[in-house]
């Protein structure tokens, strides 16, 4: 695939899943469930959406290049952080595992 190709496909999934990360905090604001897309979406975002619903904590690096010539894309990548900044997501509590009996469970199936 071409680099800019590459560059397009990135970038509309980084958009998706912005969206998808403003769309879940708003839902939880207003104490309504989230369910993650299911269709017409791609794989990152299915995948990101279970992270939304609180069953699960996320954290996101942001790298940034100190090149004058990618500031356009260093622009970007702040925005998209200021976006993702956004995010909030009440935790479920999970119960805690013993990993020693979690294994032992595993191996006999």
């Amino acid at each position: 695939i071409p680099t800019g190709c590459q560059a397009f496909v990135i970038n509309y999934e980084l958009s998706l899943i912005a969206s998808e990360i403003l769309r879940a905090t708003e839902l939880h604001r207003k104490k309504k469930k989230y369910q993650p897309p299911t269709q017409l979406t791609t794989d990152a975002v299915r995948f990101l959406g279970g992270c939304f619903d609180g069953s699960t904590i996320t954290t996101m690096i942001l790298c940034l290049s100190p090149a004058n010539v990618n500031g356009w894309e260093t622009w970007y990548s702040l925005q998209y952080a200021t976006k993702v900044s956004k995010l909030w997501v009440p935790v479920k509590e999970k119960k805690a595992l013993d990993a020693g009996k979690a294994l032992a469970k595993a191996k006999k199936q």
